[in-house]
């Protein structure tokens, strides 16, 4: 079971129980993989003049764009490994933007990757948020489940500003958390960094 957004108090709204969010928290060593990965991404962003990338809305912002602009274009494989880096900085930026809500990064009884945040205003108990399962959206269905929506929603929702987005489709699993095998390349220097991202997947 997987969505976008749920509170445990809400559940029977789309068929969901709360067995089905039963959840282990992350290992230190995947907490360690998450790390890396994100920070791969974010390294190869362009800076910002002299200030590196962050995770925030504007860094969120640029790879959903680039989702759109992908979408159709990659095979199964490729789009696991967008949907896992992409979704893995999603949730950063998460986590960053909402740390009064005490967010973690857990793995769900079935295997996918969420995070958890224990401390949400308004009348929710506890609430997921599926970063990665996001991403596969935006690629299977474009900007309506884009990942920059979800970001900028999610701080409302949290703050208690607005109701828990419900999804009643269950996403593809996630696959979440796998190593993508590519390193740094080197490119030329006028080469755009999501080229050089392209071809670090087209080697994978």
């Amino acid at each position: 079971m997987a969505g976008d957004g749920f509170k445990l108090n809400a559940l029977s709204t789309d068929g969901a129980t709360k067995d089905d969010f039963q959840y282990d928290p992350m290992s230190p060593g995947d907490l360690e993989q998450i790390r890396q990965q994100t920070e791969f991404l974010r390294s190869k962003m362009p800076q910002r003049g002299t200030t590196p990338v962050a995770f925030d809305a504007a860094a969120v912002k640029e790879l959903s764009d680039e989702v759109n602009r992908m979408r159709g274009s990659l095979d199964e494989k490729k789009e696991q490994i967008v949907a896992n880096l992409y979704g893995l900085f999603l949730g950063e930026a998460l986590l960053r933007a909402n740390r009064h809500a005490d967010g973690k990064w857990v793995r769900l009884k079935n295997g996918d990757v969420a995070i958890c945040w224990q401390k949400p205003k308004g009348d929710m108990q506890v609430m997921f948020s599926m970063p990665i399962s996001r991403v596969f959206k935006q690629l299977e269905h474009g900007e309506t489940y884009s990942m920059y929506s979800l970001f900028l929603s999610m701080s409302k929702v949290l703050s208690g500003q607005t109701p828990v987005p419900q999804s009643p489709q269950t996403p593809r699993p996630n696959a979440a958390v796998k190593r993508t095998g590519a390193s740094p390349a080197k490119a030329p220097q006028a080469e755009g960094w999501f080229a050089k991202f392209r071809r670090i997947l087209n080697r994978i």
